[in-house]
């Protein structure tokens, strides 16, 4: 399952455009299904905004068949301090 919902965290990044419900929950859809889980239902906790603009898995439940999505914003690693 995993292996199914792994996104990127480069494929968000502050400033980007809140992403739809609709695009998102069909585009994991089709990859559950792809990957032999179309049966599975995607529910979404919270919807994304200008400050959270991506989705990412908040969990999955196997004896429900569900995945549910929250709204995050993945920010750059911090970069080092010289000394």
């Amino acid at each position: 399952m995993g292996r199914v919902l792994a996104v990127t965290k480069a494929a968000c990044r502050p400033g980007d455009a809140p992403r739809g419900t609709a695009a998102t929950g069909r585009a994991l859809r089709t990859a559950l299904s792809r990957a032999g889980y179309g049966r599975w239902r995607v529910l979404v906790s919270r919807a994304t905004s200008a400050g959270q603009p991506c989705y990412q898995m908040e969990y999955y439940s196997l004896s429900r068949r569900t995945v549910y999505l929250t709204s995050t914003l993945y920010l750059p690693p911090p970069k080092a301090v010289r000394r």
